[in-house]
């Protein structure tokens, strides 16, 4: 009798753990989905493999980290073929501080382009699922890797309103206080400006100038 009570209460635990599991993914989920809105590109984009990921990094100016990230797992799998006990213990090791310095410097970069501070960088590493959600479900709004001020070439790096006054970031199309459309002179683009176009930060392609999503990986300007 004892051996069946704690073995339906094993079981219960454990559908208890997927279950919580599979909640918190979907969660997460769902919050880089609402992440991906705030940073212009579109939620469905995150469901693609590896791609998403890599967007998931790349918005964050973190695309060479998601391929850092990937060569890391697969030298670790090949090793795991080729060397065991100590050795393997010894790379694993290593594997698992580089990616743990991947996500720390990737915290710290996604902080950055939503305008969060050092704080919110180690909710990021620590409690990852809580302070995604804070990003995606609250009010912060994405800034890209720039601040008041910057310039890329002569162009300022946030436009001024023409009808309020207010400065609005570089990927917004409306003024983000009155709701006022973004004057044609007011062309601002995330790597370049260029007389002719302007060049997409994900995929490099050039675009012409009047174009608010890229022609070939339909990303937002």
């Amino acid at each position: 009798m004892i051996d069946m009570i704690y073995r339906s209460l094993g079981e219960t635990n454990g559908t208890f753990a997927v279950f919580a599991i599979l909640i918190v993914a979907v969660l997460m989920i769902v919050a880089w989905c609402f992440i991906f809105s705030k940073a212009y590109i579109a939620p469905a984009k995150f469901l693609i493999p590896f791609y998403g990921q890599y967007l998931a990094y790349s918005l964050a100016d973190s695309g060479e980290l998601f391929l850092i990230n990937i060569g890391i797992n697969v030298l670790e799998s090949v090793f795991g073929f080729l060397v065991s006990g100590n050795a393997l213990r010894v790379i694993a090791l290593i594997s698992l501080v580089i990616l743990f310095a991947i996500n720390v410097v990737f915290s710290l970069r996604l902080a950055r382009v939503f305008s969060k501070g050092v704080g919110f960088s180690l909710g990021l590493i620590f409690l990852n699922p809580v302070f995604l959600c804070i990003l995606a479900f609250g009010r912060a709004e994405y800034k890209g890797s720039f601040s008041e001020g910057d310039t890329i070439g002569n162009a300022p790096v946030r436009w001024e309103c023409p009808a309020c006054g207010a400065k609005n970031s570089p990927f917004a199309d409306k003024c983000e206080k009155c709701g006022t459309s973004r004057p044609v002179d007011k062309v601002i683009t995330y790597e370049d400006v260029e007389a002719t176009g302007w060049t997409c930060r994900f995929c490099g392609e050039k675009n012409p100038l009047g174009a608010d999503v890229c022609q070939k990986c339909g990303n937002r300007r």
